[in-house]
């Protein structure tokens, strides 16, 4: 119903003010007479309550067509094409025939590419909340869609998201995807460390080898010129050329051991002006060098031209020349050291290392990407299960939602009968209350145990099991099933009590669900030294292999219908193997021959003469 005026009152007022937008009436109004003034206000079509959601499709369609403002269009994908207005499929121009909701199906992923797609917003899109199939059917219209387009690009492009639903890539963005896809910032934070890390050892590794290049030539020129001795007597054995006055006296060595020079050793004997002496090597161009008095006594580079213009670099120390004993016009000496092929040898290091960090930096990028795609995976996981989660609650609300609805409404159609009369409504109403309650309860257990479950263990005895069974075969007694255990435990074990009646229940109402009346159920329990040992077996309807891979995941139901109608919600399965998990154990399911499943589980436990020693 609209606020204070009806909808013929709407359709007036438009076309009094001459507005010409076609009107389709949608109403629960279906006598003649209704449908006569509708059409004289102005209506073009009148559609009456309940219809079919394709009626409605086709009768827009035509009122599109009819006011000039429908054209034909078309939907291109690789070589797909689709019109929608003839609903004509094909692939690489060969006709394709797709039918219903196959059509629609094969649309809505073509209008929603590169979107996640969960089963239940297809199958509220497509096939309605209220509708009487079951999800399932998303899965059988997506297989057959997939099989007529079998070999096409839409074909290799639409995935499957386990547990969560289907998406359709853009096959032009897929290259892009690859590398602008929600792990780009973790890239890049991991490639910046890496970038920083590889510098800064590059330039450690530099500078230390710059320090310690000449720390042996510098020792050796710091001992040298501190013998003047040495230092002159090594000046005239090395002289090439006339040696200038010295005033005829001899020097004698410090010491009768001769100094430790190398070949590569020079000297340069000065007067009080630093004018040479003893005149340097002219075919290494040391007759060449001048010396200033700042220059005393510290180390410094040379860089002098040779003969034949090579470039040779050599370290050298200017030292004062002091000799009592001696009269002479020596005062200074230039101790050298030629360095040349340190520094080539330095330099081919150098770049030897930058190779070597530079080849390690490029392999950081794929380090870079896989860190990425590592660190970012738990976190796209964490955010397709939550929105699966919330998908598939909601949808599982909405089904007991619609029944109230539906019955609350039907009692205030009938506002005058009795409690008696309506008994039917009030009691389906309840029975959805109550499977909403145990829905909720499942989803804050469920929200609580993705906390983490944090066991409470203490001691639990033998005849905890067979109290439990006791009241596990009243149960099955109720609910036409034979049930048969075995305690096979006689000592008293170490774990969580509560955590483990709730896995036991758990497996055992499972049991109940998928086994047929009359049929059996083996409820096996046992101990090793560390291990307890559960096997449930029934002779139910079994799991098919594709099943087996899903059935701990939350919300899915082997069989929909059976477990709606026994009240289940596909959760007990999925609280089961956290419980396991929190108890690090394992759990497995496998087929029971002829027919039928065993589920076992493995959980670790204590004695309580370790646990005292601990």
């Amino acid at each position: 119903m609209l606020p204070e005026k009806n909808g013929f009152q709407v359709l007036k007022e438009l076309r009094e003010k001459g507005i010409s937008t076609p009107v389709l009436i949608m109403t629960a109004k279906e006598s003649l007479d209704d449908k006569g003034h509708g059409f004289e206000l102005g209506a073009d079509d009148y559609l009456t309550k309940p219809f079919y959601l394709e009626e409605l499709k086709m009768r827009i369609q035509a009122l599109l067509k009819r006011s000039g403002k429908f054209n034909e269009n078309t939907l291109s994908y690789g070589d797909l094409t689709v019109n929608l207005s003839t609903n004509e499929v094909k692939v690489n121009e060969t006709a394709v025939e797709l039918l219903g909701k196959e059509f629609d199906l094969l649309v809505y992923f073509l209008q929603n590419q590169n979107v996640i797609l969960p089963k239940t917003q297809i199958f509220d899109r497509l096939w309605g909340f209220d509708s009487d199939t079951t999800i399932s059917v998303v899965e059988v219209y997506v297989s057959k869609v997939r099989k007529k387009l079998k070999g096409s690009v839409f074909a290799e492009n639409l995935q499957t998201l386990r547990s969560v639903g289907y998406i359709f890539k853009n096959m032009f963005n897929k290259f892009k995807k690859n590398w602008y896809a929600e792990d780009f910032s973790y890239f890049i934070r991991n490639f910046g460390v890496f970038t920083l890390i590889f510098s800064a050892m590059t330039l450690i590794i530099l500078q230390v080898m710059h320090s310690s290049l000449y720390t042996s030539v510098d020792e050796k020129l710091l001992s040298l010129s501190a013998n003047p001795q040495d230092v002159i007597q090594l000046a005239v054995n090395r002289a090439t050329d006339e040696v200038k006055d010295l005033n005829s006296q001899s020097v004698t060595p410090s010491t009768d051991k001769k100094p430790t020079v190398s070949s590569n050793t020079e000297v340069i004997l000065l007067d009080s002006n630093l004018n040479q002496l003893v005149t340097g090597n002219r075919f290494l161009g040391l007759d060449k060098i001048t010396f200033n008095k700042k220059d005393l006594n510290h180390i410094r580079q040379l860089h002098v031209q040779n003969s034949y213009g090579q470039d040779e670099i050599y370290r050298v120390i200017l030292s004062e020349i002091n000799i009592d004993s001696v009269s002479t016009n020596i005062k200074y000496a230039a101790v050298l050291m030629n360095t040349s092929q340190i520094e080539q040898i330095s330099q081919n290091h150098e770049q030897l290392i930058v190779v070597v960090m530079a080849s390690f930096w490029i392999l950081s990028i794929l380090a870079s990407l896989y860190l990425a795609r590592v660190s970012v995976k738990p976190l796209l996981e964490s955010m397709q299960k939550q929105q699966s989660f919330v998908e598939n609650a909601s949808h599982e609300l909405r089904t007991p939602l619609a029944v109230l609805q539906n019955r609350l409404e039907t009692l205030f159609r009938k506002p005058e009968a009795t409690i008696m009369e309506s008994s039917e409504s009030i009691a389906s109403s309840l029975e959805e209350v109550r499977n909403m309650r145990f829905l909720t309860t499942n989803l804050l257990n469920l929200a609580r145990r993705d906390d983490g479950i944090k066991p409470e263990l203490g001691e639990v005895e033998p005849d905890f099991f067979n109290t439990t069974f006791t009241s596990y075969e009243m149960i099955a007694s109720e609910n036409n099933r034979a049930f048969h255990f075995e305690n096979r435990i006689h000592r008293t074990i170490i774990t969580d009590k509560l955590l483990l009646k709730q896995l036991m229940t758990i497996l055992f109402d499972n049991a109940v669900k998928y086994t047929e009346e009359e049929g059996d159920i083996h409820f096996v329990i046992a101990t090793t030294e560390r291990n307890l040992y559960l096997s449930v077996a029934d002779d139910g309807i079994g799991i098919s292999a594709a099943d087996k891979k899903k059935i701990f995941d939350r919300f899915y139901r082997v069989d929909k219908a059976r477990t709606r109608q026994k009240g289940g919600f596909g959760l007990g399965l999925s609280l089961a193997k956290q419980i396991v998990d929190a108890l690090k154990g394992t759990i497995s399911v496998k087929d029971n021959k002829p027919h039928g499943t065993i589920f076992e589980v493995k959980i670790a436990i204590q004695t309580p003469s370790k646990r005292k020693n601990k």
